[in-house]
C-alpha cells in the first residue's frame, strides 16, 4: 500500500523555491506545489477514465496541512461520482484565479502586478466561490455592474482585459470550456465618446504655480516628492511611485529604470537635474537621520507599503487642482511646453519624445535608429528644471506631514 501523510508542517515551511515549479507528494494524490516566486499551494490530482483531474485546494497561507488532507478526502469522494463533462466545475473562481496569479508572479512586471492588484478588487470577492465552469456572461456583468452604473469605461476595459487573459488560461488548463469574456462587447454598455487626453497645463506659469502650491500643501513629504520627481523627470506616475533606491546612483546623478518597470520593456536612464538630485539627496539624509533603512522602495506609506495611484490623485485634489491636472498629465505638460519653447532649447521633437521614453511611430525608422540621445535628454531636462525653478526644501519639510 502506498504510504500516505508523507509531508509534515516543517517540511512545507522549509520547502525552498527553485527555478521551476515542483511538487512534493503527501500520498493519495495530494501534492504541495512550490512556485519559483515562493508561493505554495495544495493540489489534488486524481486519475479518472485515464485522464488526470487537478483540483487546487488553496494556498498554504490559507489552509493548514491537516485541513488540506480533510478537504482532499472529501474531494476524492466527490470527483469519483461526477460525470466526466462536469468534473472541472468543482474548480472555483477563487482557487483558479489564485493559481493563475501565483503562476504569473515571476512573469509579470511590477507595473502589471500593481495593475492586476488594483483591478482584481473590483470583481474577485463577487465571483469568489462560484464554480468556474458555471460562470456565465450575466454573472460577470453583475459583478461589474457598479462600473457600468458609474460610467467608468476605462476601468471596465481594464478589468475585461485581465479577465479575458485569465479565462483564456483557464480554458488551456481545462477548468472551463469557453472564454466567456470574449462575448462581452464594451460598446453595448457605454455611450460612444470622443477621446479625452489627460488634464494638463499649456502655460509655464500654470505648472510653476502648481509646483509651488504642491510644496506648500500639508500632504506627506514623501508623497509630494513622488510628484516632484515625476514633474522634473517627465517619467510615468508608476515609474516614480515604485522607484527603488537600487535604481539611483546619486553620486553620478543618474536613475536607471529597469525594463520590467517600463511600458516599452526597455531600460530607461534618466540624468537627474541639479534641482531634483538635491531633493533626493536631502530625502535620503532625512531618512538616515530617522533611522530608516535605505533599501527597497524609496517611497512608502505608514503601513510600509508603496503608495497607490489613488494617493497621488487625492493629493492633487487636496492641493486644489483636482479638475485641472492629473498625475499622468504632467508628461503632457512637459511635452507641450517643451515643443512650444523649442526656439529656447533648440531640440527637436525626437528628443522630447525620448525624454518621455516613447518609441517612434514609424516602425521602419525605429528598426534602424537605436539612438538614446542621452546627452541631449540631460540638457533638455536641465532646461526644464531651470524653468520650473529650485525646490524650496526647507519649506517642503516645514509644510509636510513627515514620512
Amino acid at each position: 500500500m502506498a504510504q500516505i501523510n508523507k509531508l509534515t508542517a516543517l517540511q512545507i515551511k522549509k520547502a525552498k523555491p527553485k527555478k521551476r515549479e515542483y511538487r512534493l507528494s503527501d500520498g493519495r494524490g495530494l501534492y504541495l506545489r512550490v512556485y519559483p516566486n515562493g508561493t505554495k499551494s495544495f493540489t489534488l490530482i486524481q486519475t479518472i477514465d485515464k485522464k488526470p483531474v487537478k483540483l487546487t485546494l488553496g494556498l498554504t497561507t490559507e489552509i493548514t496541512l491537516e485541513q488540506a488532507r480533510k478537504i482532499a478526502d472529501e474531494k476524492i469522494l466527490e470527483v469519483k461520482n461526477i460525470p466526466a463533462k462536469y468534473r472541472d466545475r468543482r474548480v472555483t473562481f477563487k482557487s483558479a484565479f489564485d493559481e493563475y496569479v501565483a503562476f504569473n508572479q515571476t512573469r509579470w512586471s511590477d507595473r502589471m502586478k500593481d495593475k492586476v492588484k488594483r483591478y482584481t478588487r473590483l470583481f474577485y470577492y463577487k465571483l469568489n466561490d462560484m464554480p468556474l465552469a458555471e460562470i456565465r456572461r450575466k454573472d460577470i456583468l453583475e459583478a461589474l455592474n457598479s462600473l457600468i452604473m458609474n460610467n467608468t469605461k476605462e476601468y471596465f476595459k481594464g478589468v475585461k482585459v485581465i479577465l479575458s487573459v485569465f479565462f483564456g488560461w483557464a480554458v488551456q488548463k481545462e477548468y472551463c470550456e469557453h472564454n466567456i469574456i470574449r462575448d462581452i462587447e464594451v460598446k453595448y454598455f457605454f455611450a460612444k465618446c470622443t477621446r479625452q487626453h489627460y488634464n494638463h497645463f499649456k502655460e509655464l506659469d500654470e505648472i510653476i504655480d502648481f509646483k509651488n502650491t504642491l510644496c506648500n500643501c500639508g500632504s506627506r513629504y514623501d508623497l509630494k516628492l513622488i510628484m516632484l520627481l515625476q514633474l522634473y523627470t517627465a517619467v510615468r506616475p508608476s515609474e516614480a511611485r515604485l522607484a527603488s533606491w537600487s535604481e539611483f546612483n546619486l553620486e553620478k546623478g543618474t536613475w536607471t529604470i529597469p525594463s520590467n518597470r517600463m511600458k516599452m520593456r526597455k531600460p530607461h536612464e534618466v540624468v537627474l537635474s541639479k534641482q531634483i538630485l538635491k531633493a533626493l539627496k536631502d530625502f535620503k539624509k532625512l531618512k538616515e537621520q530617522n533611522n530608516k533603512k535605505i533599501e527597497g522602495y524609496c517611497f512608502k506609506n505608514q503601513c510600509d507599503k508603496t503608495f497607490s495611484a489613488q494617493a497621488l490623485l487625492k493629493m492633487i485634489e487636496y492641493a486644489g487642482y483636482g479638475l485641472k491636472i492629473s498625475a499622468h498629465g504632467l508628461r503632457g505638460t512637459f511635452a507641450t511646453i517643451a515643443n512650444e519653447l523649442r526656439a529656447e532649447h533648440g531640440f527637436r521633437n525626437d528628443i522630447v519624445q525620448a525624454c518621455l521614453a516613447h518609441e517612434t511611430q514609424n516602425e521602419v525608422a525605429s528598426a534602424y535608429n537605436h539612438a538614446e540621445y542621452k546627452k541631449e535628454r540631460a540638457t533638455l531636462l536641465q532646461w526644464w528644471a531651470d524653468k520650473l525653478g529650485d525646490i524650496d526644501l526647507e519649506n517642503l519639510k516645514n509644510t509636510s506631514r513627515f514620512c
